[in-house]
């Protein structure tokens, strides 16, 4: 895979992941939208964003 593949095609890229996000190159099931906020919502926790640059 290529380097940039580590941003699966959008929905890693941006610090909260919005309706219609890509993943996998194709629209990010409900599922991996939920499971990718409640995640986004540990980093914040933390004191990080989900897009760390």
């Amino acid at each position: 895979m290529p380097a940039a593949s580590i941003l699966d095609s959008g929905l890693l890229a941006t610090p909260r992941p919005a309706e219609g996000a890509s993943f996998d190159y194709a629209a990010a099931s409900p599922e991996i939208l939920r499971r990718t906020r409640e995640i986004v919502a540990v980093c914040e926790a933390h004191g990080v964003t989900f897009a760390q640059p």
